[in-house]
């Protein structure tokens, strides 16, 4: 059965449809968008921002630093080889108990592929 829709409920039913059309269009380029970065990142190995890469390193150094409440903080410097073959020398961001971990001690890092120089341990 077939019903007529007057004129306010044609622009309606135009308004709907074009808004429903646009969210479509939104969605599939929003994955197109996605799946580019995914192919970036992981199959050509191209970091984004975020992207961490994780290895082996060595710490070769120390440096101390005041911390909260006047107690000196330890960050480990570490050299390590990113995954296109540079030898780095960094600064982890996070601190490590030097007793346990002295030159020379192997450790894995976790560095970002667009900035070596930006190291954590893990």
């Amino acid at each position: 059965m077939l019903t007529y829709i007057g004129g306010s409920g044609m622009l309606v039913m135009f308004i709907v449809t074009f808004a429903l059309n646009i969210i479509y269009i939104w969605e599939v380029m929003k994955e197109k968008r996605r799946k580019r970065a995914y192919e970036l990142t992981v199959t050509k190995g191209v970091a984004g921002p975020s992207r961490w890469v994780e290895t082996e390193a060595v710490v070769v150094d120390w440096v101390h630093r005041k911390g909260l409440n006047e107690h000196s903080v330890s960050y480990p410097v570490v050299e390590f080889v990113t995954m296109d073959g540079r030898r780095v020398v960094a600064e982890s961001s996070t601190t490590i108990d030097w007793g346990l971990y002295g030159t020379g001690h192997r450790t894995k890092i976790r560095y970002t592929a667009n900035n070596p120089l930006h190291v954590r341990r893990i």
